[in-house]
């Protein structure tokens, strides 16, 4: 028996978990992609504009940040928009413009983790539905065969142990990217305070200033 005749025992549920699992590769091939550090966080990027802030040469840094399409750009050039302004007004416009940004990466990560569920939930009731079709047969049967029963069963639990193969490694697929986002967002706001630190030292604020407002 091959491959193909072996998965044909699984029933026609056989075929949403094969949309699961090209829908899921998919979507992890893309956000593996999506999730690379310099598609994130460039490291070319990032000393450059700390240079240009660093020189006075906003209207550079922002340029720059325009032609990149990079998660810390975004953040980087809401902050350099800001100008001279205080430390903590540049801190939460960072903060609103990063959340943002993070949430941007974890797009279509959650799809994964719901296939992960879906997969064997469709193996279970393909087993389910194949347990019914078998008992129904051994219920017309006078005198069932215990070959019968044993091989209706095992026809039925393909479902499940297929399902059950698409879902493990998905939701390790799902974990892993969750971690790659965390790790990124840590990484973005430290990149992030360290502009804002620049910025901050080149405007001559100090650490403690805040936005003042005028009567």
């Amino acid at each position: 028996m091959n491959i193909f005749d072996f998965l044909e025992k699984g029933g026609l549920l056989m075929i949403p978990m094969a949309v699961c699992l090209v829908l899921g590769l998919l979507l992890f091939l893309e956000r593996l992609y999506g999730l690379a550090r310099s598609r994130v966080l460039p490291d070319d990027l990032v000393r450059t504009v700390l240079k240009l802030v660093n020189e006075g040469r906003y209207d550079h840094a922002e340029t720059l940040c325009l032609k990149s399409g990079s998660a810390y750009s975004q953040i980087a050039h809401a902050a350099i928009k800001q100008g001279r302004a205080p430390r903590a007004h540049l801190k939460s416009v960072v903060d609103e413009k990063g959340a943002l940004e993070v949430a941007r990466l974890e797009k279509r990560i959650g799809v994964i983790g719901t296939l992960a569920t879906i997969a064997p939930l469709l193996g279970l009731l393909g087993t389910v539905t194949g347990m019914i079709q078998v008992f129904q047969k051994i219920a017309e049967q006078a005198d069932p065969q215990i070959d019968v029963l044993a091989g209706g069963i095992w026809e039925a639990l393909v479902s499940t142990g297929a399902g059950l193969t698409i879902a493990i490694p998905f939701y390790v697929c799902y974990r892993y990217l969750l971690s790659l986002v965390d790790g990124l967002s840590i990484q973005l706001e430290e990149s992030a305070l360290d502009l804002i630190d620049a910025m901050s030292f080149h405007a001559g604020h100090r650490p403690d200033d805040t936005v003042v407002e005028e009567p």
